[in-house]
């Protein structure tokens, strides 16, 4: 056989010329039309995310590019974060008491760190407009940030760091000082700093702390209400409300039909969420519960099986041993341990706990049938859709698989068959469940109705699977669960208190995307004319909760003897709770009290609420304005001049966190205040759900 290279031997001189032609077009010619239709592609406009009448348009673009600078800002922060959380670990593990300052400082430095972080926010759109406004604001007054002043930063946040970490958190690599990186680093932090210049002006009056608003925060957490509250629904007063005319109801909707409604606004919104429905069945071991068939046998041979479980422990020598506080114990084995006697309330002990252990099994082989036919019509659903979809098959007679129903599979099982309306991830969904056995039997002795109980689907997690993956997440979040097409099965062991014995097998039978509705779509009529009417009806139900607080004022009752046995004292609170302790900061995470029997009592409620003199009676709406309340403070304790010693603790810092949550006022207010100003339009919707998970 030839060589190969006999034929570049032979025509070595053409090939030559030949491969430089074709060099030069891959180093020269082609690079030149790639830039050019790089150019060209990126001369295409994208589309535009936000349009407003005084900066332009953002396209999806820059919305990218504004995320990779977000990024970057937040990679650097978190990694100044972990340079110092280091130091400080060798710090204590030397346990030099001669660095005990350095070591606070070290800790302050981090925490600092890890706020920029948080300072930086998330990659939401509707962050990265806000940023955006800013930046616009900012340049529109004139403001800029030199290269002294971004250095001067970067010194000042990696105070006590060595040069060798400081140039890595910069470049990435110590041993790589790219100029890109560190361009890119810079371009960043000018925003940054930009987007805070500004801030700081426009909430100047925010900044300066004074000592009686360190008193205030102090109060927040430390003082607990003590309120008498009885509640003005406005839906009691939709009725009373005339039907909005058909100009009524297409203004709304223009208005409203791009908008989100939010859970816990007032704001009015009609784009529709993700809605789906599920069908599923399930049970409980109590159902099929039956002690009877545990033989005196099965007993005996448990407790011989799992002796170990019944070894009484031997008492300290020093201790008393008397034979009454121990259990019924029989002679020593000759192991030397002691055992529980085989007595009647041991065997009583054993029966249930194998009733029980029985009962689950059969519980688990009902839920299994189900499961198995569930499974089956999938694999056979899939199987069809394989062969339908093939070109030779186009023409045979192929059977599409039956669906089995789950109503007659629940029935011939023993269990529970339910099927969900359309709900949404942000209605709460309450699944149905099987009764609760304590409150059906204490409702029995009083020949009492006694209700179903329900379990919320958030609460539901996947079984057997690791990451324990929530229903709601699953069913809302994962684009794989189509129409018919799966089945997952659920044990609810998040709420152990309610019922840990129930499992569910369901899956999801229809799932309508969220969408911008159209005036015509089913239900959207409906929607709006209730939305109208409900907003009409808020002014009927605040001026009947005003004649209630005036009657309660003139009467000076308690609300209960005044106005009625709807009113209650929900257990004492305060304004602000201490949560856990926030790893990456070391710091409490702080957020508002719940109010028992209150709904929606949100920030603006809490300010009202703590503004109020003891004895004063008024009216306050909760924040969705969904129920107007009159409320009764009955006093604060402890008394706020009995707080003031807290000011000059040490732990009076930990107490200025409760400000930022004054600092969430003045971030919504100024943000309706610049998309107004700019003329802002949202031509994409915020993806809610995205930006959640």
């Amino acid at each position: 056989m030839a060589s190969p290279f006999k034929f570049f031997r032979k025509h070595q001189t053409q090939l030559l010329v030949v491969i430089g032609i074709l060099t030069m077009i891959a180093f020269i010619i082609l690079p030149s039309i790639l830039q050019q239709l790089d150019v060209v592609g990126r001369t295409r406009p994208s589309t535009a995310i936000v349009e407003t009448q005084k900066y332009g348009s953002l396209s999806t673009d820059e919305v990218q590019r504004l995320k990779y600078n977000q990024s970057i800002l937040a990679n650097f922060f978190r990694g100044i974060g972990i340079a110092y959380e280091a130091k400080l670990n060798e710090m204590l593990q030397n346990r030099d008491p001669s660095k005990i300052n350095e070591m606070y400082q070290t800790s302050s430095q981090r925490a600092i760190a890890y706020q920029l972080v948080g300072q930086v926010g998330d990659n939401s759109n509707q962050t990265i407009v806000m940023m955006w406004l800013l930046e616009n604001k900012a340049m529109e007054m004139g403001l800029s940030v030199n290269d002294s002043y971004i250095n001067s930063f970067i010194s000042e946040h990696t105070k006590g760091l060595d040069e060798k970490t400081i140039t890595r958190l910069i470049y990435g690599d110590e041993n790589d000082k790219s100029a890109s990186s560190e361009k890119a680093l810079v371009k960043a932090l000018k925003r940054f700093l930009l987007r805070e210049k500004i801030i700081e002006i426009l909430g100047s009056n925010w900044n300066a702390i004074t000592t009686s608003e360190n008193l205030s925060s102090i109060c927040r957490l430390n003082q607990k209400a003590n309120v008498e509250l009885f509640p003005v629904n406005v839906k009691d007063f939709v009725s009373k409300v005339e039907e909005p005319s058909s100009s009524e109801i297409s203004a709304f909707f223009d208005k409203y039909k791009d908008k989100v409604a939010e859970i816990g606004s007032s704001e009015p919104g009609l784009h529709q969420p993700q809605r789906i429905v599920l069908e599923y069945c399930y049970g409980s071991y109590e159902k099929f519960m039956d002690e009877k068939v545990i033989t005196d046998e099965d007993v005996q041979k448990s407790y011989d099986d799992n002796k170990e479980n019944y070894v009484i422990e031997k008492k300290d020598d020093k201790q008393e041993n008397k034979l009454g506080e121990m259990p019924n114990i029989g002679l020593n084995a000759p192991d030397g341990k002691q055992y529980r006697l085989l007595d009647d309330d041991l065997k009583k002990e054993i029966r249930q706990s194998l009733a029980i252990n029985a009962a689950k099994e059969k519980l688990n082989n009902a839920i299994g049938v189900v499961q198995k036919a569930m499974n089956d019509y999938n694999n056979e659903k899939d199987q069809y859709e394989l062969m339908i979809n093939d070109q030779d098959n186009k023409k045979a007679d192929l059977k599409e698989p039956e669906k089995p129903n789950l109503e007659t599979l629940a029935k011939e099982n023993n269990l529970q068959y339910a099927k969900t309306d359309l709900f949404s991830r942000d209605s709460e969904y309450k699944l149905a469940a099987d009764y609760n056995q304590d409150a059906k039997k204490e409702s029995e002795s009083k020949d009492e109705p006694v209700a179903k109980r329900t379990v919320d689907l958030r609460k539901l997690v996947l079984k057997d699977v690791d990451d324990l993956s929530s229903a709601e997440s699953q069913f809302f979040g994962n684009p794989s669960l189509y129409q018919g097409n799966v089945f997952v099965q659920y044990e609810d062991f998040v709420d152990k208190q309610n019922n840990p014995n129930e499992e569910f097998v369901m899956w999801k039978v229809q799932d309508v995307a969220k969408h911008v509705p159209t005036l015509e779509e089913e239900g959207i009529k409906a929607q709006i004319i209730d939305q109208i009417k409900t907003i009409k009806a808020r002014k009927l139900a605040e001026e009947e909760a005003e004649k209630l607080a005036k009657r309660a004022n003139d009467e000076r009752l308690p609300l209960e003897m005044c106005l009625g046995e709807d009113a209650f004292v929900p257990t004492q609170f305060p304004w602000m709770t201490f949560g856990p302790v926030l790893s990456q900061t070391m710091m409490p995470n702080i957020y508002l009290s719940p109010i028992e029997g209150v709904q929606d009592g949100g920030f603006d409620f809490m300010s009202a609420l703590f503004q109020m003199k003891e004895n004063e009676i008024k009216t306050i709406a909760n924040d969705s304005q969904t129920i107007y309340y009159v409320v009764r403070m009955i006093g604060l304790t402890p008394k706020t001049e009995m707080l003031y010693g807290i000011l000059t603790s040490d732990s009076a810092n930990r107490f200025n966190q409760a400000r930022n949550a004054d600092l969430r006022l003045f971030y919504n207010d100024l943000r309706e205040k610049l998309e107004k100003d700019a003329g802002l339009k949202w031509v994409v919707q915020p993806d809610e759900d995205a930006e959640r998970d």
